[in-house]
Formats: structure tokens, C-alpha cells, sequence
């Protein structure tokens, strides 16, 4: 049975990108590529993001007007809540994620501190992804159900079936 990619798909591979950006370059460009293949089957040109809305697209038919004329470059502003969203995402974690192995004293508050943290950031980190998926369904006039098949990546340069690095290689 084919696998379906939905736009939460589509979201959360772009932020595995941009995570794994900074680490090796074989982890990086798998991650790329899976991101920027599932874009494209989206049809979505990431060299080419729209800059206005598209006369009869339902984004264009609702726009506010300014002074007369309709605010056609909303697709820039959501670009620039898009890039925001996902710093903000990739930067919000509990304190204590950063150790592997931590002392007694960091251990001891981990414990007594940890769930109580942990518990409201990923409830933020949810609401902030359901908002990236609907800036990005916005911004590039999909329908927010849309989907691909994950056998459409391969047309667009990436083998789904094709092992992924492990990141516990490159620690």
C-alpha cells in the first residue's frame, strides 16, 4: 500500500532539514533532498516561491484591499511567519535536552523540574506546528487536506526506499 505525505509530512520534513543542516554533509543532503522532493510533488518551487496571490485563487478573492487595491504580497509575509515559526521551533526544547549524560546535581533537578517542563513545551511546540501547516498551505494555495504519495518523491530526485544516515553516526 502507498505511503500518503500530507502537509504536516511536508512541514516536518523541512524542519528536519534546517536541524540537520549544520551536521555532516551526507546527513544533511539526505535530509535536503527528502524535503525539497516533497515540495516539488506539492508542486511547490522553492527557488520560485509565489510573491502575490494568484487572481482566482480563494487567497486573492478575500484579500484585504489597501487604498483601493488588494494586498497581493501577502504570500512575503507569510513567508517571513513561516521562517519564524520554524526558529521558533527548533529552538524550543527543555533546558535539560542538551545532556546525554548529566551530573547528579542537573540529573536531581531534571527530575524534579523536567515533566513540568516538558509538558507545556511540547504543547507549545504543537501549536506552533499546527500554525507552520497552515501558513504553508496558505502561502502556497493548497488545499489544506492535499496530499502526495511518497512514490511521487521519486520523480523528484529522492529514492524513499533508499536507507537514511543514521544520526547516531555522526555524534
Amino acid at each position: 500500500m502507498a505511503t500518503t505525505l500530507t502537509i504536516r509530512d511536508l512541514v516536518e520534513a523541512r524542519l528536519e532539514a534546517l536541524s540537520f543542516g549544520t551536521l555532516d554533509h551526507d546527513l544533511a543532503a539526505h535530509h535536503k533532498a527528502r524535503a525539497s522532493a516533497i515540495a516539488a510533488a506539492f508542486g511547490i518551487d522553492e527557488d520560485n516561491p509565489p510573491q502575490t496571490w494568484a487572481p482566482g485563487t480563494p487567497e486573492y478573492e478575500t484579500t484585504p484591499e489597501w487604498c483601493g487595491e488588494p494586498v497581493t504580497s501577502a504570500p512575503q509575509h507569510l513567508a517571513f511567519l513561516s521562517r519564524s515559526c520554524e526558529r521558533a521551533l527548533l529552538d524550543l526544547r527543555s533546558p535539560f535536552a542538551n545532556y546525554l549524560e548529566a551530573t547528579a546535581p542537573i540529573a536531581a533537578m531534571a527530575a524534579a523540574h523536567g515533566d513540568r517542563i516538558a509538558a507545556p513545551v511540547a504543547q507549545a511546540r504543537q501549536a506552533m506546528l499546527d500554525l507552520l501547516v497552515e501558513v504553508t498551505w496558505r502561502r502556497f494555495s493548497l488545499h489544506e487536506s492535499q496530499t502526495v504519495l511518497e512514490s511521487d518523491l521519486v520523480e523528484h530526485g529522492f529514492d524513499p526506499k533508499a536507507p537514511a544516515p543514521d544520526p547516531f553516526d555522526y555524534l
